[in-house]
């Protein structure tokens, strides 16, 4: 089942386009617009947020999110209808 899903990332611009290019490995179709790289006047990289639309299958994306959080864990990473631990939210209960 093929799943179009919204991941938002917040941390180091470079981490934005591992991110990407571990999706891509696992078969998902990523689309996003490269941040620019901003440095603050101590020299240090400016943290940026990207949105970045994934196309594939749902269960791929949550283990790319897994790993790339164990990996780079000062970046942010969430997917879209994800509670913080990449879990799907359940849904409503019925009334």
């Amino acid at each position: 089942m093929t799943d179009t899903r919204t991941i938002r990332f917040e941390g180091s611009p470079p981490f934005v386009s591992a991110l990407a290019q571990m999706l891509r490995v696992e078969g998902i179709d990523v689309t996003y617009d490269a941040p620019q790289e901003q440095r603050s006047l101590s020299g240090d990289v400016e943290q940026v947020m990207v949105i970045l639309t994934a196309m594939g299958s749902y269960d791929a994306m949550t283990v790319v999110v897994r790993r790339f959080r164990e990996r780079w864990t000062k970046a942010r990473v969430e997917i879209e209808g994800d509670d913080d631990e990449g879990e799907p939210s359940p849904s409503p209960a019925p009334d």
